[in-house]
């Protein structure tokens, strides 16, 4: 019984020893794994980040190619093919990754990201999560402060005309005296007689911002008296390009009032556009599209296109392989990348609509997943060029089940 008790007592003073002696071995494992770890996640994001940015993908012109897709893609790369500035990024690519309600990319054109996780290579032996965000460098708000109505008696439609503007820049203070343009674009239908005539007026005003990056710019008057000058109005439309400059950096926010954005969504991609029509507003009446399109390119310009219906042709059926909800036009020029939106005249149950196509994301995010709380994560971000226009491109990564 004695020795019996013994070696209980010894076996227990030995379990004491080696779990003392684990305890300290442990440190002397894991934190060189876990700092590893650590480190080659840096490296990944680095790698991967300079890929993205530096690199065209394969091929070169993927962005407006509407033969490549998600399955024949070779390699992924936001790029400009023979960009004289670095970090110059080519537009198409980020609206081929880019698909919400305001840019509704075809399926058979847009490139999901757990393709581009795979052409990363992010999803070896050691899997890695990302989020791509790309936000104006300038952050321009504003605020209506006037509106003029351009309906009729009984029918009112107000738009407005005047705003108070304020510019943040990247590192989120006020930009003080910082420049900034306000291009108004006011699309008429007014009847002659005999036929409904479409025409375009433009004028732009400039100011620079206060202490506190704030501005107030109005062109009350000069939309006044273009409606007081127009007989038998039929529709009245205004589409806002605010511009900002400051210290070198330039950013452009467009937006468009009455236009009937929510009837026809549109989106562009290379020299083609592409309209999505709601199926429940199918059975209700025919869209008459005009043949022209109207692109602009703040400040001041604007220029108009003209569009053939390619929706029979060979890219619409590239674009609607498997679907038909597509409308495909080509435009024939090709449409330069500082182009903001385009415009397309259209007519749906005797009203009329300047259908809105934006070239530019205000806000772009694309990412295989969101990191939960606790994860070890790497943030590399960087001023770029999307043509005339400078952004922020922030690259979140983390690893896969890390908690």
């Amino acid at each position: 019984m004695q020795s019996i008790v013994d070696n209980l007592f010894a076996v227990i003073i030995l379990f004491f020893i080696v779990s003392v002696g684990l305890l300290f071995l442990y440190p002397l494992f894991y934190v060189p794994n876990t700092e590893a770890k650590e480190h080659q996640l840096e490296d990944v994001a680095v790698a991967t980040f300079n890929k993205i940015v530096s690199t065209t993908g394969t091929p070169q012109d993927w962005g407006s190619a509407l033969s490549i897709n998600a399955s024949n893609l070779k390699a992924f790369g936001l790029a400009k093919a023979n960009a004289s500035i670095p970090y110059t990024l080519d537009l198409n690519k980020i609206l081929r990754i880019t698909n919400s309600s305001s840019f509704p990319m075809p399926s058979t054109a847009y490139i999901d990201s757990e393709t581009v996780a795979k052409l990363l290579g992010l999803r070896g032996e050691n899997r890695y999560e990302f989020s791509i965000t790309i936000t104006p460098a300038l952050n321009i708000s504003y605020t209506p402060l006037n509106s003029f109505n351009v309906g009729s008696q009984g029918n009112p439609e107000y738009i407005p005309t005047e705003f108070k503007v304020k510019v943040i820049n990247y590192a989120g203070k006020p930009a003080a005296n910082a420049n900034v343009t306000i291009t108004y674009v006011l699309v008429i239908v007014k009847n002659n007689g005999q036929n409904d005539v479409y025409s375009y007026n433009v004028t732009s005003v400039t100011a620079l911002t206060d202490w506190n990056g704030e501005t107030t710019i109005s062109a009350t008057t000069w939309v006044s008296n273009i409606i007081n000058q127009n007989q038998n109005l039929r529709h009245a439309a205004l589409t806002v390009l605010i511009t900002a400059w400051y210290n070198g950096i330039r950013s452009m926010m467009p937006y468009a009032y009455n236009n009937g954005s929510n009837l026809l969504y549109a989106s562009t991609l290379g020299n083609y556009l592409f309209l999505l029509y709601p199926s429940d507003l199918i059975p209700s009446g025919a869209f008459q599209i005009t043949n022209s399109a109207l692109e602009f390119v703040p400040p001041i310009y604007v220029y108009p296109d003209h569009i053939t219906n390619q929706t029979n042709g060979n890219a619409g059926q590239v674009i609607n392989q498997g679907s038909k909800k597509y409308r495909v036009y080509q435009l024939d020029h090709t449409v330069e990348e500082d182009v903001a939106l385009l415009l397309v005249p259209a007519k749906y149950t005797g009203n009329y609509y300047n259908i809105v196509a934006f070239r530019v994301p205000y806000v772009m995010s694309f990412c295989t997943g969101k990191p939960g709380g606790g994860i070890k994560t790497v943030v590399l971000e960087n001023l770029v060029k999307i043509g005339s226009y400078d952004y922020l491109f922030k690259l979140t990564m983390w690893r896969s089940g890390e908690y």
